[in-house]
């Protein structure tokens, strides 16, 4: 058994060499005690074959496949049903992580058993630069925050995330939702146990593709009717919900 399962969706992936780069960006880690679930959302481009080319011959990736679009929250849930690792790691199929990513992040949380989920910085790259608007949660370096003192400094991005997995239990990725899935998820992993508190590791960090062409779902959600309406519902309302029990 794996100490670190690796969920990555992909769809429609638009070329085989930024597939590559994020997939390898896994494989290539210097902590390798780790599975890697790949699960393709019924592309209907070459890159369900793209990656199994990538990943040849490794044994420590597993394929799935939806016949059918059914959109990134049911495919996380998908593999997370086939996850085996202590520890859940998520991975975007453009995105990229820093290759001591899991030896950074499985050493913070096996010396702190008393919180379940740590984080890294998240860096623009491509058409965009610098780093997430909420990279002042790690202006004092690598510690743990106590989101009960500290109330803006949510965890809000499971791919920058390591999570233990017996904090997640029965939460799952709303499938409802094709914006702010990540959100709802990683506020009730961090809610419902009650801990209240996260690792931030500040040394190291996830790099997040802001595409030139805009064709993913987070840089058109503005354009969508949804992102003013269910997502206020589903995970703004719900939240406060949750934060008030």
């Amino acid at each position: 058994m794996p100490k670190v399962s690796v969920i990555m969706g992909i769809y429609n992936t638009p070329s085989k060499e930024m597939l590559e780069k994020s997939i390898k960006s896994i494989l290539n880690q210097s902590y390798t005690d780790f599975e890697l679930i790949i699960c393709d959302d019924g592309s209907i481009n070459e890159c369900f074959s793209w990656a199994k080319e990538i990943c040849e011959n490794d044994d420590r990736v597993i394929f799935l496949k939806n016949d059918k679009n059914k959109g990134l929250a049911y495919t996380l849930n998908y593999c997370l049903q086939k996850a085996t690792g202590e520890y859940i790691a998520r991975m975007d199929d453009d995105d990229i992580s820093h290759l001591d990513r899991f030896d950074k992040q499985v050493s913070f949380l096996d010396n702190h058993p008393e919180i379940d989920v740590v984080g890294f910085r998240q860096k623009f790259f491509e058409a965009a630069h610098g780093y997430h608007i909420t990279d002042f949660r790690f202006d004092k370096g690598d510690r743990i925050i106590d989101i009960t003192k500290e109330h803006e400094l949510l965890q809000l991005s499971a791919a920058a995330s390591l999570i233990r997995r017996e904090a997640i239990k029965d939460i799952t990725f709303d499938e409802k939702l094709k914006y702010s899935e990540d959100a709802k998820f990683m506020t009730e992993v961090l809610f419902k146990r009650k801990k209240m508190k996260y690792g931030v590791i500040a040394s190291s960090n996830y790099l997040y593709r802001k595409r030139r062409t805009r064709n993913s779902s987070i840089q058109t959600q503005t354009l969508n009717k949804n992102w003013y309406t269910l997502t206020l519902k589903e995970v703004y309302a719900f939240v406060i919900e949750l934060s008030k029990k």
